[in-house]
């Protein structure tokens, strides 16, 4: 742990130098620098979470204490472990890349949304004009019936 931290260091102080060289041969500006320097520091001010490993180190610690049984501390190892797996499942990317078949498969799918709404478009046209018939004979007057007198 130390050994990666005095590493990373390292690498941090290297970045601030190419910075600073950056800015003397006139290549960046002070304000890039500075946001630079930001963001440097931003990443080196942020915590990991520890490793898998750390807490199994935990883990077994507190069972040797015998604050855990060696069951109980079987079962969270195990817990910890099928966490990290589906964690590492999530975050892998996909390995295989869209073959010609997908994009033309993409395509046929933007042409059918085009029928489909086309379709839509010429069903709202035709119930448009079919309610304009309906409407021309509702105008028309009703033949009245011929009033009868009573007696």
């Amino acid at each position: 742990m130390v050994q990666a931290d005095k590493k990373k260091q390292k690498n941090i102080e290297a970045v601030a130098k190419e910075i600073k060289a950056a800015v003397k041969a006139g290549k960046i500006t002070e304000k890039q620098a500075k946001e630079k320097f930001a963001a440097l520091k931003k990443q080196g001010d942020a915590k990991k979470e520890p490793s898998l490993a750390a807490w199994i180190r935990k883990i077994q610690d507190l069972v040797k204490a015998g604050k855990l049984t060696k069951e109980e501390g079987a079962k969270k190892i195990a817990a910890l472990r099928k966490k990290e797996e589906a964690a590492k499942k999530s975050k892998k990317p996909s390995a295989k890349k869209p073959t010609l078949k997908k994009r033309k498969s993409k395509k046929s799918a933007s042409k059918k949304i085009q029928i489909r709404k086309a379709q839509e478009e010429a069903k709202k046209r035709a119930a448009a004009k079919k309610p304009a018939a309906k409407k021309s004979a509702a105008k028309k007057p009703a033949a009245k019936k011929p009033a009868t007198k009573k007696k």
